[in-house]
């Protein structure tokens, strides 16, 4: 535990500049994962540029005071608490923290409606786990968490579990859902596409219906090991994403 204002200072930011990033990263996330395609140079430098000025004035702190005016130290129940008095930059910071939470959701949730149902876990996962260290944050603003105590940090302790399930159960970062249109949902034969490894990205409706057809739980899987009579024959030295139809 922190003996010293100055310590209490050190401590608080190295945790801050983390914190400062993720504002930046989740947004450029969840602009990549609804517009299925890298968000623009600009957008990237302008919010870690933004994410880095914070780290700066974080650390000058001393210097200016434009972060915290004051920063103290306080025990309670036998727990070190820093009496933060929050200067201008910080407000600035805070308004940051919610603006991205609310937009990333946002987005999140617009994946969340147009995504075909076998995709909907792994969008929901990733928004579910963005909102515990937020909702913990607000609750440390509005003066309800024990003791004055930052419980943004337990927040996560949801957030993980929950962010890994949609990473390696739902492969949320490496199997994107594809654009879909009325065109590909109608079709009267069955679709599936795959990528370069032969793993299942997508399929429409009618591949699902087949008898030997696929579900969501199938979703990253080789699809040569599922559909071994697929017409035409499925060879391996695929060098790009394919699609694939078959009747039955």
């Amino acid at each position: 535990a922190c003996q010293t204002p100055t310590q209490a200072a050190v401590c608080i930011a190295i945790e801050l500049t983390g914190g400062m990033f993720t504002p930046g990263l989740l947004i450029l996330m969840a602009l990549a994962y609804r517009f299925q395609r890298h968000p623009p140079p600009v957008l990237i430098a302008a919010l870690l540029g933004f994410a880095c000025l914070l780290v700066a004035i974080l650390y000058g702190n001393s210097l200016h005071h434009l972060m915290f005016s004051s920063i103290a130290i306080e025990q309670r129940h036998g727990l070190t608490i820093s009496m933060l008095v929050p200067g201008p930059w910080f407000y600035l910071h805070l308004m940051n923290i919610n603006a991205s939470v609310i937009i990333s959701s946002a987005l999140f949730w617009q994946c969340w409606r147009r995504a075909p149902a076998h995709h909907r876990p792994q969008v929901l996962l990733i928004l579910l786990g963005c909102l515990p260290p937020w909702i913990c944050f607000l609750c440390y603003l509005a003066d309800w968490s024990p003791d004055g105590v930052d419980l943004s940090a337990f927040g996560f302790l949801l957030t993980a579990p929950l962010f890994a399930l949609g990473l390696w159960r739902y492969r949320f970062a490496d199997i994107l859902p594809l654009a879909r249109t009325q065109v590909f949902d109608v079709m009267e034969e069955a679709v599936i596409i795959t990528d370069d490894q032969w793993r299942i990205l997508d399929f429409n409706e009618q591949a699902s219906r087949q008898p030997s057809g696929i579900n969501r739980h199938q979703l990253g899987t080789d699809c040569r090991t599922l559909l071994p009579t697929l017409d035409p024959a499925l060879s391996s030295d695929a060098g790009a994403a394919s699609l694939h139809t078959w009747q039955q």
